[in-house]
């Protein structure tokens, strides 16, 4: 399993996992590669996988919780993506994963939003964020951005920017990771969002996000937009941006 793993070979790998009915080895694959498998439509192999770590209480960790959200996600079962991201959410606030917790309200308050309920999306974002995360941690950053992402989703530009406007003026840290820091990286994608929304206030934002990959995460949110800045004055291609 370990020499597949080794080769990239990673469904051969999860076969031998499988095989050797190591759970835990399967994990493993299933955190590290699990959303690069879904972007490739591997759902068969997700799914296989997925009720492999059930039947071995694995099915009942945030992760798995969030993973099977995004797979009936991909297979347009609207009631059962939004029942696992619940679930996900209590798992994850259960065992403090704050990473799993704010990607399963992220896309939690999306399902919503694509649903037209605008207003539950927003107190969704609003609870989570303002109720579940310590300001100015890493998740709370991640959480804002998300939520600027939401009220643009559901048109409310204005209210996207008051949050974008708070990112960015936020306090600095003193114990940031590197010297470029995962906080100068947030603000400065902040910057680029409002620099983006105050110059073409006019474009359809909600129309050019449903465009957009955003399924998994509000990860490359700020870039999709710039991409899509670029696309619409007509200075590129679209099809010269892969995911477009």
């Amino acid at each position: 399993c370990r020499w597949f793993l080794d080769k990239g070979r990673i469904k051969e790998a999860a076969a031998y996992a499988m095989k050797a009915e190591n759970g835990a080895i399967l994990e493993e694959i299933v955190q590290d590669k699990g959303m690069d498998l879904l972007e490739d439509g591997e759902l068969e192999a997700l799914e296989q996988w997925r009720d492999f770590l059930a039947g071995r209480g694995g099915g009942k960790k945030a992760f798995t919780l969030f993973l099977d959200g995004l797979i009936q996600r991909k297979r347009g079962r609207e009631q059962s993506e939004l029942k696992m991201f619940e679930m996900a959410l209590e798992k994850a606030k259960e065992e403090r994963n704050q990473e799993i917790y704010i990607k399963s309200l992220f896309v939690m308050a999306r399902c919503l939003a694509e649903r037209g309920e605008g207003a539950q999306a927003e107190a969704c974002m609003r609870a989570g964020v303002e109720k579940e995360l310590e300001p100015y941690s890493r998740p709370w950053y991640d959480g804002m951005m998300g939520w600027s992402c939401i009220r643009l989703i559901t048109d409310q530009e204005k209210g996207a920017l008051e949050l974008l406007e708070q990112i960015l003026h936020t306090p600095d840290g003193k114990d940031l990771e590197s010297p470029s820091g995962w906080q100068v990286v947030f603000k400065t994608e902040a910057a680029n969002l409002i620099g983006i929304l105050t110059s073409c206030n006019s474009l359809q934002w909600s129309a050019i996000l449903a465009r957009l990959d955003q399924e998994d995460s509000q990860d490359g949110f700020a870039e999709s937009l710039c991409a899509a800045k670029l696309i619409l004055s007509g200075n590129i291609n679209s099809l010269e941006i892969p995911g477009l």
